[in-house]
């Protein structure tokens, strides 16, 4: 079948079906074992893991989803072709783990593939979508995410498979949120509403700044095709695992959230540092990440390794980033004008960061100096 044809087809017959789950009304928030753990996870750190989210207060300002990434399944599947988990580490089953996360008050999810395998080697869900959609929904699973390992020999085309997995989810009855993994590569922001919760806008990221940069910036350009139930996803959080300075932290978290894109941290909550923790916790720049009803933010401005983000809150206020990529010190400014907003006087600006109000400002922020890799966020009030 002609690919362009084909495409055509499925945008139009997506209308109808749907993933109209109901469920990521705002972007989801969860844990996610992979970016720390890799393979080395188990039925104690899930547990552990679990436990700290609410110890840390994580849970209260809306980290509610504990998701298992790849290596969490046997190596083969039963003789009735069903998934089942390591039989050392997850001895007893997805089921009590899920079960564990309800009676915390938490939600769980869980990790598959579209292809033969699992990127790590493990059982993928390739002839087995309405299976293993089943079985996700008998075990109590909330959340799952599907990623592209092993489909080329195939050929797998992902605007036809998720689909297939979507209304698999769907038939089960059960809400699930469907974060689609393709990595980006055929562009999932123009198909992916139709088709999952979320979707993937880039390779994965990893422990350094410049990738965490450009991960962020595969998102420019795309937030008119994200909103309510279905998000852009530049891939999970890198806060707290070392890598970056406060600074960088501060920015990796403002740009997520201002793009309305799911936050999903990924370090070891055990040895969390004071100040990552703090960044993960902000309420303030969460809120403006969980804003019901307004279209995700988006760049605005990019010259000189200067970006200026901004999203139109659903009360009329603007959220602001100003961004300073170099590694030198620099001075940015905006308007009011240039965000959007109507007035000459700012009746209120809050500073996200630093938690201060500023009353009545003329004409928006001149000259505001940002140390290398770092941002200002405001929530600017007519």
């Amino acid at each position: 079948m002609n690919k362009l044809f084909l495409f055509c087809f499925l945008a139009i017959f997506s209308t109808a079906l749907c993933i109209n789950n109901g469920v990521a009304v705002t972007p989801p928030m969860a844990f996610n074992t992979w970016n720390h753990f890799g393979c080395n996870i188990d039925e104690d750190l899930a547990i552990s893991t679990m436990n700290k989210m609410i110890s840390l207060g994580l849970s209260d300002v809306g980290y509610k989803y504990f998701n298992l990434d790849d290596c969490w399944m046997a190596k083969e599947r039963t003789t009735n072709g069903d998934l089942t988990s390591d039989p050392t580490r997850f001895s007893k089953g997805i089921k009590y783990l899920a079960d564990y996360a309800h009676t915390k008050g938490l939600k769980f999810g869980a990790y598959e593939c579209m292809g033969t395998k699992t990127c790590q080697g493990y059982p993928g869900s390739f002839n087995h979508y309405s299976q293993d959609a089943q079985t996700f929904a008998d075990w109590g699973l909330d959340y799952i995410k599907m990623d592209w390992c092993y489909t080329k020999q195939n050929n797998l085309d992902p605007r036809v498979v998720y689909p297939i997995f979507r209304d698999a989810l769907n038939k089960t009855g059960r809400e699930i949120v469907f974060s689609i993994c393709e990595w980006g590569v055929d562009s999932p922001y123009l198909w992916g509403k139709q088709t999952g919760n979320s979707w993937r806008t880039s390779g994965d990221i990893s422990c350094k700044w410049d990738r965490m940069q450009y991960c962020i910036e595969q998102v420019i350009g795309r937030s008119k095709y994200a909103g309510e139930g279905g998000w852009n996803d530049p891939d999970m959080l890198e806060i707290g695992n070392g890598c970056l300075t406060y600074n960088e932290e501060t920015s990796h978290f403002a740009l997520w959230a201002i793009a309305a894109a799911p936050l999903l941290i990924g370090c070891d909550l055990n040895s969390i540092p004071e100040s990552s923790l703090e960044i993960l916790k902000n309420t303030e720049i969460i809120a403006v990440n969980q804003d019901i009803g307004s279209v995700p933010g988006d760049c605005i401005y990019k010259k000189d390794e200067k970006q200026i983000w901004t999203r139109k809150l659903s009360d009329g206020s603007v959220a602001v980033v100003m961004w300073n990529t170099n590694i030198e010190s620099q001075d940015l400014e905006v308007t009011w004008e240039q965000i959007g907003l109507s007035c000459q006087t700012a009746t209120k600006v809050r500073d996200l960061v630093e938690h201060t109000t500023y009353n009545n400002v003329d004409n928006g922020w001149k000259e505001i100096s940002l140390d290398s890799h770092s941002v200002k966020m405001f929530r600017v009030y007519c």
